[in-house]
């Protein structure tokens, strides 16, 4: 690869639109020093001049960040209908009450809560028919950095709240614990506290004592290790008991995710390695006394070779959720009281991907999906027998939760054009909250097709289209393209009335749902990663193709869109074939997939994405990598490249990286934003304002790229 060492100001005439007269504008991008380094990978040599942005704390780089936002923000203003959709999309949000992870604490029930016109999540409370706000985050604002509430975990008597709370959209939780009865937070504070959202806070029987996971000193996101708090102890007190380098018999990566399962009035105590994104983990179990003693004995019940997902303890059983012969995983139980025997099998492997569970006191609600539509299914503790629930639509459950000490569960609902609504289950019985009362959105006109575009091997590619009911195909249509591709994650039903205010335009939602996700098990998972990755790239090329050809849109009319490890999806797709897209946004994403594993939250990653250091897995890694896949000369779509400052997912040198080198290379005279958000992570702290200028100003910089007059700047 060749790249030019040395760096000018770049100028770009932009020709706004060929429905009006010549209007033409001169933007000259920032100036981006160029100071190639050379690496030597397996005897190929690669040439990387905007190394000199990567790094912790790069103030240069800051500084350069800063820059581009203002440029990109003089930019976006220039655009007419930026104001009246961000006005749109404003109404469509607010109007709604929002209701996230809904949890049940002594027959009470706390869930994050946003009422119309707030910006933010707050936890509230609902005992009997009466709720309550508890913790408004606005209390923890610094200045100018906004806090959120990552997550939250009660004690099994619904008295005492442990949270996260993070600043700036970072992630980086301090964990606060919080008396429910009192109204005020206690003394605890636990710092580097972010990776504690899913399963790893464990309340112990006595409701004073729980498990938590840390990240080492210095780090966000590594070094782990699961400590044993006392509320109102000084965290600087607590025992390591489980984690990196707590055990010396044990080997746990520095990058890997510890898990704690504990169950009150159980004796057990399971511990889980999950190394990086994989999905195959190492379990090992000990008795709680002896751990509490200090000493634990830890016995391994499996290894990565036994394919074991997520696990859920009840008692004397582990319940595990294992894909070793089954694509789609099937539901094993283990008896702890009797390791040594082979687990019984209780959900057979089938045509449903299980992915996850809730233990309430009655069974276990485990959540699966087929083809990215999902299910719902009850076991009984007492029999193991499997019983399907029928669900009140199509769609995807989101925040399923349950309290190990009552019966039932309560879990999220919502589909492509259903609003979400709050489902309480007790055995057989499914019953609707009323919590949420539907949304300002009408999506009554509007329609789901699923088609099939053909990918380059044969392979049939599903492709989500939503659209108005009138819609003719005559490829009229501006269109978004949407699409992911890693982890195994199925791109499943999700409602946003934001929507809405792009089909009234005469616009088209469209979602790819290539290999590398889930949507038909880790087959389909496995067909998009390392080796294969190119899969992921050509399915989404594939399905734009397949929008065209059907008369949905067309090259003028289509922008492409990909996030986090989108950004290699979107990113190989606009550098494969260019010209089928008018314009497009990278969020958040990968781009450069050869230094990704030297990032903070790199080595994690490497199950999925490959390493350098193997031959093969680099040739195939260079193939893909955005950011080494750009040429010279060619012309490339518009595109405006997004990332937050506090992104830990996702370094911010990446996109940049990407922007920087677009911004040199593109010979189309169309142009290259990078719009930065310095109060922003990776996106899932950010509060409602920032979502909705985010999308008004993609959304606007996709509008006047397509040529629509009302988002066409005025002649100067």
């Amino acid at each position: 690869m060749t790249i030019p060492s040395s760096r000018f100001i770049r100028t770009v005439v932009l020709a706004f639109s060929s429905l009006f007269p010549v209007l033409v504008v001169a933007l000259s991008y920032p100036e981006t020093p160029e100071q190639p380094v050379t690496d030597t990978y397996h005897g190929v040599k690669i040439t990387d001049a905007y190394r000199w942005m990567e790094g912790k704390d790069n103030s240069e780089f800051q500084s350069w960040l800063r820059t581009q936002e203002e440029f990109a923000r003089g930019v976006l203003q220039r655009i007419p209908g930026r104001e009246t959709l961000a006005a749109r999309l404003s109404e469509l949000e607010e109007e709604g009450m929002s209701i996230r992870t809904p949890a049940i604490r002594a027959n009470r029930l706390f869930f994050l809560r946003r009422k119309p016109g707030e910006s933010v999540y707050k936890l509230a409370m609902m005992d009997g028919s009466a709720s309550k706000v508890l913790v408004d985050p606005k209390a923890f604002d610094e200045g100018k950095t906004h806090a959120t509430i990552d997550w939250f975990k009660g004690s099994n008597d619904g008295k005492l709240m442990a949270m996260g709370i993070s600043r700036g959209g970072s992630e980086n939780s301090t964990l606060r614990v919080y008396d429910v009865k009192k109204g005020r937070f206690l003394k605890d504070a636990v710092s580097r506290a972010g990776f504690n959202e899913h399963l790893s806070v464990k309340w112990l029987a006595d409701n004073r004592h729980f498990f938590y996971n840390r990240a080492g000193e210095g780090e966000t996101h590594k070094k782990m290790r699961i400590y044993l708090h006392e509320v109102g102890t000084d965290a600087a007190q607590d025992t390591a008991i489980w984690g990196y380098e707590v055990h010396a018999d044990i080997p746990v990566e520095s990058w890997a995710v510890s898990v704690f399962l504990t169950h009150p009035g159980s004796e057990h105590v399971v511990a889980i390695v999950v190394p990086g994104v994989s999905n195959n983990r190492r379990y090992y179990t000990a008795r709680l006394d002896d751990v509490l003693a200090g000493k634990p004995g830890w016995r391994k019940l499996a290894d990565t070779d036994d394919r074991w997902f997520r696990g859920y303890l009840h008692n004397d059983a582990l319940y595990v959720l294992a894909q070793e012969s089954a694509p789609g995983r099937k539901l094993l139980k283990v008896d702890l009281k009797h390791p040594e025997k082979a687990p019984v099998l209780v959900i057979p492997p089938g045509e449903a991907v299980l992915e996850h569970a809730a233990e309430a006191s009655d069974a276990l609600y485990v959540r699966g999906h087929v083809a990215g539509v999902d299910k719902l299914v009850r076991v009984p503790y007492a029999t193991d027998k499997p019983e399907w629930v029928d669900l009140p639509f199509a769609g995807r459950i989101r925040d399923l939760q349950a309290d190990v000490l009552q019966e039932g569960a309560i879990f999220r609902m919502e589909g492509w054009l259903q609003p979400p609504h709050i489902y309480r289950i007790s055995r057989n019985d499914l019953v609707d909250t009323g919590m949420l009362k539907g949304s300002a959105a009408n999506f009554g006109d509007y329609r789901i097709r699923r088609e099939e575009a053909e990918s380059e091997d044969g392979t049939k590619i599903p492709v989500t289209v939503l659209h108005h009911k009138d819609m003719k195909l005559d490829g009229s249509h501006p269109t978004i393209l949407m699409g992911y591709g890693a982890y195994g994650f199925a791109f499943k039903p999700k409602y946003d009335a934001k929507r809405l205010a792009w089909l009234e335009r005469g616009g088209i939602f469209a979602i790819a749902h290539v290999r590398g996700g889930g949507e038909y098990g880790e087959a389909w998972h496995k067909d998009g990663k390392i080796l294969t990755k190119s899969n992921t790239i050509m399915d989404f090329v594939a399905s734009a193709q397949h929008l065209i050809d059907r008369g949905y849109t067309s090259p003028k009319k289509l922008a492409g869109m990909g996030r986090s490890a989108g950004g290699l999806t979107i990113g190989g797709a606009v550098t494969e074939r260019p010209e089928l897209f008018a314009v497009a946004n990278h969020a958040v994403g990968l781009a450069d997939l050869l230094r990704t594993e030297l990032s903070p939250n790199g080595p994690a990653n490497i199950p999925e994405f490959g390493s350098v250091k193997h031959k093969y897995q680099f040739l195939a890694m260079h193939s893909v990598s955005p950011y080494h896949r750009i040429q010279d000369g060619v012309h490339y779509p518009a595109v405006i490249v997004t990332t937050g400052i506090n992104d830990f997912r996702v370094s911010p040198w990446q996109p940049g990286k990407f922007a920087a080198r677009l911004q040199q290379a593109s010979a189309s005279g169309k142009p290259v934003l990078l719009r930065v958000d310095e109060d922003a992570g990776h996106g899932r702290g950010s509060t409602l304002d920032q979502k909705v200028r985010e999308t008004a100003d993609i959304w606007s910089f996709y509008l006047w790229q397509m040529g629509d007059p009302a988002f066409q700047p005025a002649m100067k």
